[in-house]
């Protein structure tokens, strides 16, 4: 900087010219432009009291790229905006806000290829990044909402904002907007009620993300996965809990248990003590491990799928049953039982899956192809047939055909997996009662269904509803149980025991009548 220039005294509302040289900082493959070896600055209107102009930005962009020639400028959006994604708002006050509604993940409503990549391309061009112009790490109080953030002010994805102003920049691998003033954001989708899927007999599937227990006497922290401390079981616990009572369930498949057998200690044990605790009685069993299971030490996963029932209105028949056909016998096997209701003599059968997730490192020996589906498709794939195939063989022995597959078979909605379940005639529950775009997780800011109820044909006309309740993945993680990263107020101040973000996955509910064909 010229000397002359060190010591010119600037007030905001001055108009000033400057000379210098444009160029661009990269931050780790990020360009950030900013003018540098200033020669001139001369102050042509002083205490002017001028303000800028912002320039209006419609959505979507022609191109990801044209937010550059907004770069460094004052932005107003001609239209609402809705938040889509909430994942960094405690860490790093981020709020990822997109036009038209919430993004959905390409292969949730279209087929992998080339009409699941054009939406990838227009969800790119969709949507922008609300920072909070902190650089401080999990900040507290969190500045969004205006107010700060808390039990009685939330933010929930959903929500939109309209008339947004803000400066626009790039840094930290994304453009983003730096707030002018504290925007409003309108409570659109606020918590819902459990939903009202009718019916004599409710089922639920629920991927409740690593409840580990430890020793299961409150010591053996921390866990490989879940909580890291008896503390944190407790807040986990509770808040499991809480969304068990509140669905009210007959049968419920759970994902992501502690794979630790099935005694007085294990995972599943703790949990269907505390769901009873919490009811006041023993309402509530739970399966034992299928003959065959492998434990971790025996090459079994860490994580396991479990069943819980209530024993007054459905009572199992015969012993539970797994498969190790391939790929199951590299991974995470079937759990499956079948239930006779009480009342009716009625008898279904229920297999709790949780199929191999997306990500791999490399090209991995079941690579990502660029169509959408990511990787290990063709072993989730070979899942479902294998699952079909054999629940076709009637496994538990009761003659009866009517079959509910729930779990997190970790494939969106139009993916190879679920096409084969539809070839096979299931009937994926969630759409046929409830929207053709539903969704139980939030990734990157695109949402999409995960966690299923699969009726077979002839379980399809006995399902009197079904639908995703939202209380996981429209929430901001620091709500959750977990006290990394938060602030001793927020630990407390943000925490309830309540429903709402007791997982990552929103719970999957269905009906059912069964004998009768509705």
């Amino acid at each position: 900087v010229d000397s002359s220039m060190m010591h010119v005294d600037v007030h905001v509302g001055d108009v000033v010219r400057i000379t210098g040289t444009a160029f661009e900082l990269s931050d780790s493959g990020v360009t950030l432009t900013q003018i540098r070896r200033l020669d001139r600055l001369v102050i042509c209107q002083s205490d002017a009291g001028a303000d800028v102009t912002p320039a209006l930005v419609t959505l979507p962009l022609e191109s990801p790229d044209a937010w550059e020639r907004y770069e460094g400028m004052l932005v107003t959006f001609t239209e609402p905006l809705t938040v889509t994604q909430l994942y960094n708002l405690g860490r790093y006050g981020e709020v990822m806000l997109a036009e038209g509604g919430r993004l959905y993940q390409p292969t949730n409503v279209a087929r992998p290829g080339p009409e699941a990549q054009a939406i990838a391309e227009e969800n790119a061009r969709r949507a922008i990044t609300l920072d909070d112009a902190i650089s401080l790490q999990n900040p507290d109080p969190i500045r969004w909402p205006s107010g700060g953030l808390s039990l009685d002010n939330l933010l929930r994805s959903g929500y939109t904002v309209e008339g947004l102003t803000a400066v626009l920049d790039q840094r930290y691998g994304t453009y983003r907007l730096q707030p002018v003033g504290d925007p409003t954001f309108l409570p659109t989708a606020p918590r819902p009620d459990v939903p009202d899927v009718g019916g004599r007999l409710r089922v639920v599937s629920f991927n409740v993300k690593n409840f580990f227990n430890g020793d299961g006497q409150g010591g053996g922290f921390p866990t490989p996965r879940g909580a890291d401390t008896f503390e944190e079981l407790q807040r986990q616990r509770a808040k499991l809990v809480a969304a068990l009572v509140a669905m009210d369930a007959d049968v419920i498949g759970l994902v992501e248990i502690e794979n630790d057998g099935d005694g007085p200690n294990s995972a599943i044990a703790e949990l269907t003590d505390a769901l009873n605790e919490a009811l006041g009685e023993d309402v509530y069993a739970y399966v034992p491990d299928p003959d065959g299971q492998p434990l971790p030490d025996e090459g079994g996963d860490a994580i396991k799928q479990a069943i819980i029932y209530r024993t007054s209105t459905v009572q199992p028949v015969g012993e539970p049953v797994t498969t190790l056909a391939p790929p199951f016998d590299q991974r995470r096997p079937p759990i499956t039982q079948s239930f006779q209701e009480i009342a009716t003599g009625e008898v279904f059968t229920v297999s709790v899956n949780h199929f191999k997730s997306k990500g791999c490192r490399g090209a991995g020996v079941d690579p990502d192809t660029g169509d959408g589906q990511g990787c290990w498709n063709n072993e989730r794939t070979q899942a479902a047939h294998t699952l079909i195939d054999w629940l076709a063989t009637d496994p538990t022995g009761v003659g009866d055909p009517d079959v509910l597959v729930l779990g997190d078979l970790n494939a969106y909605a139009m993916e190879d997996p679920l096409m084969a379940f539809a070839d096979a005639g299931y009937v994926n529950l969630a759409f046929a009662f409830g929207e053709a775009d539903d969704y139980s997780y939030t990734y990157y800011g695109q949402v999409g269904l995960l966690d299923y109820t699969l009726a077979s044909p002839s379980l399809a006309p006995q399902v009197t509803g079904a639908e995703v309740w939202h209380i996981n993945a429209d929430e901001p993680r620091i709500l959750d149980y977990d006290m990394d990263y938060k602030s001793e107020g927020q630990i407390e101040g943000l925490y309830a025991p309540d429903p709402f973000r007791s997982s990552d996955h929103d719970p999957a509910l269905a009906g059912l009548a069964l004998g009768a064909a509705e």
